[in-house]
């Protein structure tokens, strides 16, 4: 499963990902690789063109890579042109704008980040206008699934069970066993990638760990492991060897 993660500069783009990322998803993040790269330090956001050419190439490469393993992706893209958000969707990917205002961006650009950071987060807001005209100035908006998914909070029952793990759905993000709040889910796997709307919701670490449904068959609701675990082999499956880790056996998957 690809998501990517757009927004103006400073927007909570990483901060998003932290909080939606399970133990074992990719990240992919041009600041970071920068910054690996030059010997800078990780809250870095300033970088030479040469810098930046090379960590293109390597973010590129990464996402090449990482669209062929069986693992979610997670990829911080502030603004992918209309060919690479084409070539993200052939692969289903779901996109998240972060987006906490103009006025907020605008004040944390001036107080924390390089110069050209305000420039750029201020082409960001001309270049979306069309897109963020009546959009409510708060947190983050999920397309396609902010609203659906707020209408799904409204109709649940506090304390049904998740269809994925079978652990009770709280409201209240604090009670749920990732301690992250509920996420909108297509029970069609493939529902994001033909536009459906979706229709259920499920812990945000188990929505991670379903990915394109190749999994179902092996969630923990039918396993009874806790979705904190590995996914229980897949039938006929062989045992990995002494010395084998379990990400090198393909019978073996952690998200």
């Amino acid at each position: 499963m690809l998501h990517v993660i757009m927004g103006p500069p400073a927007a909570g783009k990483s901060t998003f990902v932290r909080e939606h990322a399970a133990e074992g998803d990719i990240i992919i993040d041009l600041d970071h690789i920068a910054n690996v790269l030059a010997g800078k330090p990780i809250d870095n956001h300033e970088h030479t063109g040469d810098v930046l050419a090379v960590a293109k190439a390597a973010r590129q490469a990464a996402i090449d890579t990482a669209l062929t393993r069986e693992v979610t992706v997670w990829l911080i893209h502030t603004n992918p042109s209309p060919k690479q958000r084409a070539d993200y969707e052939k692969h289903g990917a779901e996109f998240h704008t972060i987006d906490p205002g103009k006025q907020t961006v605008m004040a944390r650009c001036k107080a924390e980040r390089p110069h050209g950071s305000a420039i750029a987060a201020a082409q960001w807001y001309d270049e979306h206008k069309p897109k963020r005209r009546g959009a409510r100035q708060r947190g983050y908006t999920h397309h396609a699934h902010d609203v659906p998914r707020k209408r799904l909070l409204l109709a649940m029952r506090d304390g049904e069970p998740c269809w994925w793990c079978g652990l009770p759905m709280h409201k209240d993000k604090r009670r749920n066993w990732d301690g992250q709040a509920l996420a909108a889910d297509h029970s069609n796997a493939h529902g994001a990638k033909n536009g459906e709307k979706p229709d259920r919701l499920l812990h945000s670490r188990c929505n991670s760990q379903r990915q394109d449904g190749r999994y179902d068959d092996r969630r923990p609701a039918l396993t009874g492991k806790h979705p904190s675990e590995p996914l229980a082999p897949q039938v006929g499956a062989q045992t990995p060897q002494h010395g084998q880790q379990d990400g090198d056996a393909a019978a073996f998957v952690w998200k």
